[in-house]
């Protein structure tokens, strides 16, 4: 049994059904974090043996979401809005943010899930940066309520530059939930010059182990709350030119292969199974 499984879970918030695990509490096991509960860590420790990697993939993600925050920064983009943010991790996009553009940083994280926006907004408060950032709990789906949230209408401009970040997010919507439709209506609401930072899990450019180990992890989230849907390449460009976004150099890569940093880790054989890209429109 891994490390994982022999962490204590927070005590539960009243009303929350923690016997099912959760794509975004598992994904904190990975981390190394202690914000899931008992179901969450099985759930997870079923994903790792169906991929050892699972822990290091999750940290390819999280260091190439930074990543595309400080890129975008960097251009000037002072506005984020994480969707499907999940629980606050070791460095959270608002302090990435907050070290380059400063006092201008406006940062909404959105998610469904009770256990994430109640420890997100316990950050925020106790970080005393609720200038710079909010929660909002909310489907990422209804585009709607998303944007008519008090936080998001406190904290966004829409007639300036947002960077949308979207990362490990889409692989949890069916086809049948039609992730093109909410990628437009999402994209509309967005100004010229914003930004689409994406990972996508994929069996494309991935071994034939790997591609098993992503069929049997697939298995693995059937059980939970949220289902998983790799696409191909070909799928995942064409949900992102769904909402008029150009992919910037280098294109869909994986993570760690997005203009990577000197200080960054190196590529892990895991990425393989995982597309990263960053759009503009």
């Amino acid at each position: 049994m891994s490390e994982h499984a022999t962490r204590h879970a927070p005590p539960a918030p009243a009303r929350l059904d923690v016997s099912k695990p959760n794509a975004a509490r598992m994904y904190n096991v990975f981390l190394g974090d202690t914000n899931n509960y008992a179901a969450d860590r099985v759930a997870a420790e079923k994903a790792i043996e169906a991929v050892p990697g699972a822990p290091k993939l999750a940290r390819s993600n999280r260091t190439f979401l930074l990543r595309a925050v400080r890129d975008a920064a960097r251009a000037g983009i002072t506005q984020f809005l994480d969707l499907g943010a999940g629980i606050p991790s070791v460095r959270t996009v608002h302090e990435q943010a907050l070290e380059i553009v400063g006092d201008r940083t406006r940062v909404v994280y959105v998610d469904y899930e009770h256990v994430a926006c109640a420890h997100g907004t316990i950050t925020i408060e106790e970080q005393g940066v609720q200038r710079h950032a909010g929660m909002v709990q909310s489907d990422f789906r209804d585009v709607e309520a998303v944007f008519n949230a008090p936080e998001t209408r406190r904290l966004l401009d829409p007639s300036r530059p947002v960077a949308l970040l979207t990362v490990a997010l889409w692989h949890f919507l069916a086809d049948g939930d039609d992730p093109h439709a909410t990628m437009r209506e999402l994209s509309s609401r967005l100004a010229p010059g914003s930004r689409l930072v994406l990972t996508h899990l994929t069996h494309d450019g991935a071994s034939a182990e790997q591609q098993a180990e992503l069929r049997n992890a697939e298995e693995v989230y059937a059980r939970t709350a949220n289902p998983m849907f790799p696409r191909s390449r070909a799928d995942i460009a064409a949900l992102i030119e769904a909402g008029g976004w150009s992919l910037l150099e280098p294109g869909l890569v994986q993570p760690a292969q997005w203009r990577p940093e000197p200080t960054d880790p190196p590529a892990e054989p895991v990425d393989a199974i995982l597309a990263a890209g960053v759009a503009t429109r």
